[in-house]
């Protein structure tokens, strides 16, 4: 059993429809409609109803699911003038923020590595050891 509780404007027509249907009322607002009756209920009289406590969401219209995709059309791009890889400006690009230091490649930053001093080596902890014999 589904609890609908219409909503207050519709109401008395759920009332009317339920009639029909030999639907009883489980409380002074609330319906309880048999799930196997529930997909009948005309959809403008659960518009803002609340479904087992829940409020209820009407179904995407079935133009907007329709919408056509847009077909995708598989193409090879045009060759580089140079005879080389298309890459629309992107070598440029990135080569452009590299020089402003906003992008730090792979390799810069092996190079960056390979120049700074070693890190030092440190000692082991001794907390937590005696200090001294006893």
């Amino acid at each position: 059993m589904i609890k609908v509780r219409p909503a207050p404007a519709v109401r008395r027509a759920f009332a009317q429809w339920g009639r029909q249907h030999r639907i009883r009322t489980v409380s002074q607002s609330t319906f309880g409609v048999p799930a196997d009756l529930f997909p009948q209920v005309p959809e403008e009289l659960l518009a803002g109803a609340v479904i087992d406590g829940q409020p209820y969401i009407p179904p995407a219209p079935a133009a907007a699911a329709a919408e056509p995709v847009p077909e995708v059309v598989d193409q090879e791009p045009p060759p580089a003038p140079d005879g080389g890889p298309v890459t629309d400006g992107l070598d440029d690009a990135v080569g452009a923020l590299v020089e402003q230091g906003t992008v730090t490649t792979a390799a810069a930053a092996a190079d960056t590595q390979a120049d700074a001093p070693p890190a030092p080596k440190r000692r082991p902890s001794r907390r937590g050891k005696s200090g001294g014999e006893g």
